[in-house]
């Protein structure tokens, strides 16, 4: 029993480590997704600015 409970606890630990960098590599990905966006977002609206056209709100 006291083996059991050795070996769970350490697949837990595993386990724990491997959806941590799983995580990490999601969140990393959508982090760059969102960075691309916000340049975009940023050059449409000095673009706009810089012709004097006007913003859709």
């Amino acid at each position: 029993m006291s083996k059991a409970l050795a070996d769970t606890r350490e697949t837990m630990h595993m386990l724990t480590g491997t959806v941590n960098n799983d995580l990490h590599y999601m969140l990393r990905d959508d982090l760059e997704v969102l960075d691309v966006e916000l340049e975009t977002a940023k050059r449409t609206i000095s673009d706009k600015k810089k012709y004097n056209r006007r913003i859709p709100e």
